[in-house]
């Protein structure tokens, strides 16, 4: 249980590093043009692509190809909870698994291959979500996370780090003071 909640802390961190540094940041649209723009454009897209990546990786089945994967589906079908638990983690599975559905698509035909009428843009649309959608995506997972670790281990298991907030905001606070001297100096 121990190992699932690090791997729900891993999507979460890399997700809110981006939402930190690119989406909620109001100056990012600043560093783009004062700062290594195709870099910074690259490096937001590798995070997404990423956190999309880890977010759909929880949601894959318990079992795929005659392997075991440490999922939300392998917690709750293989997990030895009483009635309570074992109802209250389906049911929290069941809010989190839309979200990842909407994702999944964009995984088997991006991230995970290169499907060519989706590059071409025969198919379109793929993962895009609701405003917001993430951010209740990852409370739900907070839910989820902490049953399964105050059942199995004790008390809640934080998914949100104050340490990696803070490097977030220094990186991203470090770039635009860059930009303001750039733009000072022209």
């Amino acid at each position: 249980m121990k190992e699932f909640c690090h791997l729900c802390l891993w999507a979460h961190r890399v997700w809110r590093a981006r939402r930190l540094i690119f989406d909620d940041n109001p100056q990012a649209r600043e560093f783009s043009r004062w700062i290594a723009p195709h870099f910074l454009d690259m490096v937001a897209t590798v995070f997404q692509e990423y956190a999309l990546q880890r977010i759909v990786m929880l949601h894959d089945p318990a079992e795929q190809a005659g392997k075991t994967n440490l999922t939300l589906s392998y917690i709750v079908e293989r997990g030895q909870w009483d009635a309570g638990v074992g109802k209250q983690l389906a049911d929290l599975k069941a809010r989190l698994d839309p979200f990842a559905k909407d994702l999944r698509q964009v995984r088997n035909k991006l991230l995970s291959h290169s499907d060519l009428d989706t590059i071409v843009g025969k198919i379109g649309g793929h993962g895009a979500f609701a405003e917001g959608a993430d951010i209740a995506y990852f409370r739900a997972l907070q839910e989820f996370v902490d049953v399964i670790h105050d059942t199995t281990v004790g008390g809640p298991f934080p998914l949100q780090v104050a340490m990696d907030d803070h490097d977030a905001l220094a990186f991203a606070a470090m770039i635009h003071d860059d930009c303001e001297r750039r733009k000072a100096s022209h």
